[in-house]
């Protein structure tokens, strides 16, 4: 039974199963089974190309507009098929940065959204922070880092000042031997890099926002009212771009 619950959503799962069937058939993940070191996949452009990975975020930033119930459609599909890739840890990153800091989300996402940028989310660990002259010194090791060798972003929690979004050269991460070898996860050290308040993220439990419910409501309550004239998720659906439902190629 399709995660999908509307017209739309019974539209884009179809869209992505076909997609997915073209561009991801079982020789593609088992080919992984032999790899030594995990790369993108050969279909990574295309699949940013369909815009599937900013279904989630807002148009400002270079996404769809669309929210986390036509992702879920797309990860379930992508799920079917095994297809290996950072799809998953890259959409959680934008979203839990979209979520938390408009300024850090629009240094950030748009590169995500491309596919340009991989991203990875630590769920587990924090990295240790002091304040210094200079700002924010964080420093650290974190895993398992899904993804996170092949992340140029990463979000990560600090012990005491909320989270940081680590990029380019400041961490090091390096691949663990994973029992899944389709969904491979990594070590990442951070060696006391100091940091600027772009990279620190204006709430200190980022993906509560996106990743419970109650997170969700407490999100809810922050977007604007009644009042305020941008167009519904409801609107959106029925004028908003279609073409994250036909897949490119």
């Amino acid at each position: 039974m399709p995660i999908g619950i509307t017209e739309e959503h019974a539209a884009l799962h179809e869209a992505v199963r076909g997609w997915a069937e073209r561009h991801c058939p079982p020789a593609v993940p088992r080919s992984l089974l032999e790899t030594e070191r995990e790369e993108l996949p050969p279909f990574w452009n295309e699949l940013a190309a369909q815009g599937w990975l900013g279904l989630h975020v807002d148009e400002a930033l270079g996404g769809e507009g669309y929210g986390l119930p036509e992702l879920v459609v797309v990860l379930e599909e992508l799920g079917r098929a095994v297809a290996p890739g950072p799809f998953l840890p890259t959409v959680l990153t934008s979203a839990v940065v979209q979520s938390a800091d408009k300024e850090v989300a629009a240094a950030i996402v748009p590169s995500l959204v491309s596919g340009d940028g991989i991203g990875a989310v630590t769920l587990d660990g924090a990295l240790g922070a002091e304040e210094t002259a200079d700002g924010l010194r964080v420093n650290g090791t974190l895993r398992p880092v899904l993804a996170g060798h092949l992340a140029t972003v990463i979000a990560a929690p600090t012990a005491d000042a909320g989270w940081v979004v680590l990029t380019g050269d400041e961490f090091t991460a390096t691949e663990l031997p994973s029992l899944d070898l389709g969904r491979r996860s990594a070590e990442a050290v951070v060696d006391g890099w100091p940091w600027c308040d772009l990279h620190v993220l204006a709430v200190d439990h980022a993906p509560n926002d996106v990743l419970t419910p109650r997170g969700r409501q407490h999100q809810q309550r922050r977007q604007p009212g009644p009042g305020h004239q941008r167009p519904g998720p409801g609107d959106r659906r029925r004028t908003g771009p279609r073409k994250c439902h036909t897949p490119r190629g």
